[in-house]
């Protein structure tokens, strides 16, 4: 919880988004779901085909629906007893990007695919907050971004060892926890992708929280800067740049303390 009192109020003046209330604008069109029957109706048709996938996707979907960092434990085996700084890692940026998913929920309102589309019938509680952004979209692509830069290198490496982090399994596992929401029939296409996007947003505010990057105490001489990462693939056309350039984190912070139990 202090981690996300201090998220709440802190700001990064070096970075595009600088502050989390900035991180998407409801006025701006880039960052608006669907608003035209065309759009919408193309995102339910597609969710309908989805639905012949559930029976077979249910069981992990489940899974996924309460236990995000449960699930991505699939790619890298740790807890909050054998790896406790990791843990209090990922387990605030998901409070984080819960909360900040929350806001911009309440801000484009937007009804769930079943209310447009009662045949959908999905097989869970619909929740009863709006559907865009994707929170889960948000939190795992927040997570498997922060996980990269714990992780050793070989790690967020795609199947053929190449640094393509984009397809690597940290972010394959991710998608793979948004596009079962989609199966689910609770999220629109879209949510999922503006969830991506505010995940990539988010992380250079995160990472460069006081408790997360740490104090420098040699006029930042003695940092280290984070890891270059890939661009989030938003869709086929589209990247969102993660703009970690310029920021260092330093010894005793809990990202460094992290790193350490890898």
């Amino acid at each position: 919880m202090f981690m996300l009192a201090e998220f709440s109020c802190f700001s990064v003046p070096s970075v595009p988004v600088q502050h989390w209330s900035q991180a998407l604008d409801p006025s701006n069109i880039a960052d608006q779901p669907p608003k035209t029957d065309a759009g919408i109706n193309a995102e339910l048709a597609e969710l309908r085909a989805l639905t012949e996938y559930r029976a077979a996707a249910l069981e992990e979907a489940l899974a996924q629906r309460w236990g995000i960092i449960t699930y991505l434990r699939g790619v890298v085996t740790f807890s909050a007893a054998s790896h406790r700084n990791t843990f209090l890692l990922i387990f605030s940026a998901q409070m984080i990007g819960s909360m900040v998913a929350m806001h911009y929920k309440r801000l484009f309102a937007r009804a769930r695919p079943s209310r447009l589309d009662p045949a959908l019938l999905p097989p869970i509680e619909v929740p009863g907050h709006a559907s865009y952004p994707s929170a889960h979209a948000t939190e795992a692509m927040l997570i498997a971004l922060i996980l990269e830069q714990v992780l050793p290198p070989e790690v967020v490496q795609d199947l053929a060892g190449k640094p393509a982090a984009d397809v690597g399994p940290l972010r394959m596992m991710a998608r793979r926890t948004a596009r079962n929401r989609e199966v689910l029939g609770v999220h629109y296409p879209s949510d999922t992708l503006c969830g991506y996007k505010l995940a990539a947003r988010l992380l250079p505010l995160f990472l460069s929280c006081p408790t997360v990057a740490g104090k420098s105490t040699t006029d930042g001489k003695d940092g280290t800067p984070f890891a270059v990462h890939e661009p989030v693939g938003i869709d086929a056309a589209h990247n969102e740049p993660c703009n970690l350039q310029g920021l260092s984190f330093f010894a005793d912070g809990l990202l460094a303390k992290a790193r350490q139990e890898w």
